[in-house]
């Protein structure tokens, strides 16, 4: 059979079927990359009060980096000083069992005394924001 005897139907579809399932593939990769981010939790939040379902919370949460702030092998609780919301931060140690993720160079040794530091949420803005107080 040679390419002239292929009815107009069959040259679109064949043309075009490699992009779709192309498409396909990659809309496919990229919804699972998107669900495994969010099922990789850093955090537990505890007494979560108004904040439980408000997506400038939890964006907020997410883009805070919160590295510095992680002992080595002990989780770590953060009061948020402008509400009831208190976190669990996981240990370093665990995040690198439960998800592989490197220990960051900022990870507190858990005998590091740690420096008295104020957490707030502002919604608003979309951020946590920190301040630490002297002693």
């Amino acid at each position: 059979m040679n390419a002239k005897n292929i009815d107009p139907m069959s040259r679109i579809f064949l043309k075009h079927f490699p992009k779709a399932i192309l498409t396909i593939v990659l809309i496919i990769s990229f919804s699972r990359s998107g669900h495994a981010q969010t099922a990789k939790p850093h955090f537990v939040i505890h007494n979560p009060g108004n904040v439980a379902d408000n997506p400038k919370y939890e964006n907020a949460l997410k883009e805070f980096d919160f590295d510095s702030y992680r002992f080595y092998t002990k989780r770590r609780l953060i009061k948020f000083t402008n509400t009831d919301v208190t976190i669990e931060l996981y240990s370093a140690k665990e995040l690198l069992e439960m998800y592989q993720k490197p220990i960051s160079p900022f990870t507190l040794m858990d005998d590091t005394p740690k420096k008295e530091i104020e957490f707030y949420f502002y919604p608003s803005q979309g951020k946590v924001k920190i301040n630490e107080l002297s002693h």
